[in-house]
């Protein structure tokens, strides 16, 4: 659809999040949707100076599947507006659970990004068989 973009980033050799964790962060420094100031890196607090706290999940142990309530109708809401800048910052993140893990705090307690505008799922590991 008009307005939305799609970066490919194919991994060949790399490691898992090599490529994607400094993309992820060149796009959100040239995001207009995220208010400026919204957390600083290393400030761990959002756009109201509040910290955002996350819970620890160990991905070693627990499948990180953070996806809050409203995020259908948040995200379905998103789609209605027809130009980019019109609809709400909103993330959709998941793969291996290392990498979906390091995004997740850096987006809530870096950036600020409140929890409702993205999910977050972290459901497999590298070198884990699941089941």
């Amino acid at each position: 659809p008009a307005g939305f973009e799609i970066e490919w980033l194919p991994r060949g050799e790399a490691d898992f999040g090599q490529l994607l964790e400094p993309a992820v962060r060149e796009a959100v420094r040239s995001e207009t949707r995220i208010p400026i100031g919204a957390g600083a890196a290393g400030s761990a607090g959002g756009p109201d100076g509040q910290v955002r706290e996350l819970d620890d999940v160990n991905i070693d142990e627990e499948i990180l599947w953070d996806v809050p309530a409203a995020l259908t109708e948040a995200a379905q809401g998103s789609s209605s507006a027809t130009e980019k800048d019109e609809r709400p910052f909103y993330a959709w993140i998941a793969g291996e659970a290392g990498p979906v893990k390091r995004l997740r705090r850096y987006l809530v307690q870096e950036v600020g990004v409140d929890r409702k505008q993205i999910a977050f799922m972290g459901y497999w590991r590298q070198g884990k068989a699941e089941g």
